[in-house]
């Protein structure tokens, strides 16, 4: 029997993306399809893990990227699938001009794969808001149009999955799952010490941190919060977190491991108890982040530490008992849960276990491999 041919279209993604290659690629694999991927400038290989790359061409800039479609068209055309998932906006458009023309003659799928908040994809392109407003607006129009016309959508989050259900009512929640199984093979650690891993970016997070240091330094609480992550020279640049921790004499509230192999990091990050969230919800107002970071944090046994003004870290939160949150991003709510973290440790032990038994039971790619078969056999 003739396996169903299932592509990933990709304008811009790298050929082993964490999400469309080790995630959804591998996933479909397993459910019995022929998988194809696109992904620039790459050479056109059959891998290991069954799924078949093809590159095209396109050169540096959106200019490029755009005229690039043409050729990512042709790779559509070639692989001629049965069901197609679009993980950039303007990978709609070569897909969509397929699936119009194939539809009238046969049954063909087509979905989009909403990976971030694409209204703000535009927010820095030009010294001029308006301008940058109005992209963002035009490109949010011409997605809203083709969602309307096409199989069904799938967001990394609830805000967006209920966004796009008033276009499309097969909109569906698929988040960025860490877990690839259900299996259950956790060992269980006593440890309720904290850490964070990766980058601040545009967050509160270093002015929190030295602000509930200080707090905590004041009223004679010891605490410890651990940082992997940074740069991979190790360099200490001023107004960083290592070099205001040092001015403010805070050494014993931080410890620094630097940046680490991917691997290697999830292994140091097993050994701790509370993983903290990035605070930002204040970068994207009404366009709340679901980070990678908080099912990685879950699928190693650790319960979360983040902000109720994050609705989508809330909801998981509050849905499985798995952390803690903390009210406002600021110092005083931080101090606070931090010393609620010290005083008491069989609460934390109960969250930790708590979280990886979600992944076990809910957050995996065992459990969402239904929905995607689903989607590519109706």
């Amino acid at each position: 029997m003739k396996k169903i041919v299932v592509m990933n279209v990709c304008a811009k993604h790298p050929p082993f993306d964490g999400r469309v290659y080790d995630k959804e690629g591998k996933t479909l694999v397993k459910c019995g399809y022929e998988v194809h991927n696109t992904s620039p400038n790459i050479e056109s290989q059959l891998t290991a893990d069954g799924i078949y790359l093809h590159g095209f061409p396109q050169g540096k800039g959106m200019i490029q990227r755009m005229k690039s479609l043409s050729a990512l068209r042709k790779v559509i055309e070639d692989v001629h699938p049965d069901s197609m998932t679009c993980h950039e906006p303007d990978a709609l458009l070569p897909a969509y001009h397929y699936y119009r023309k194939e539809k009238k003659k046969r049954k063909v799928k087509l979905y989009f794969d909403c990976h971030e908040a694409y209204e703000h994809w535009f927010d820095h392109a030009t010294k001029f808001m308006p301008i940058n407003r109005l992209a963002g607006s035009m490109l949010m129009t011409m997605i809203n149009g083709i969602v309307k016309r096409i199989d069904g959508v799938t967001s990394v989050n609830q805000t967006m999955t209920e966004r796009f259900k008033k276009y499309n009512s097969n909109s569906y929640f698929l988040p960025s799952v860490f877990k690839t199984d259900s299996s259950d093979d956790y060992e269980e650690n006593n440890s309720t010490e904290l850490v964070y891993m990766g980058q601040f970016g545009k967050s509160k997070q270093i002015e929190m941190f030295i602000g509930a240091a200080k707090i905590l330094k004041s009223k004679g609480v010891p605490c410890q919060i651990t940082i992997i992550g940074g740069n991979k020279n190790g360099e200490i640049t001023p107004g960083s977190l290592e070099d205001l921790v040092e001015k403010e004499q805070l050494q014993n509230y931080f410890v620094f491991k630097g940046w680490m192999p991917r691997e290697e990091a999830f292994s140091e990050l097993s050994k701790y108890g509370v993983g903290i969230m990035r605070f930002d919800s204040y970068t994207m107002p009404g366009n709340y982040a679901m980070p990678n970071k908080l099912f990685e944090y879950m699928s190693l046994g650790l319960a979360l530490l983040g902000c109720s003004l994050n609705l989508e870290v809330k909801q998981i939160i509050e849905e499985n008992q798995c952390g803690i949150l903390i009210d406002h991003e600021n110092k005083e709510d931080l101090a606070r849960a931090l010393i609620y973290i010290q005083e008491h440790p069989q609460e934390i032990l109960r969250m930790k276990r708590k979280s990886y038994l979600t992944t076990v039971e809910k957050y995996n790619w065992d459990s969402y491999k239904v929905l995607l078969r689903k989607l590519v056999e109706g």
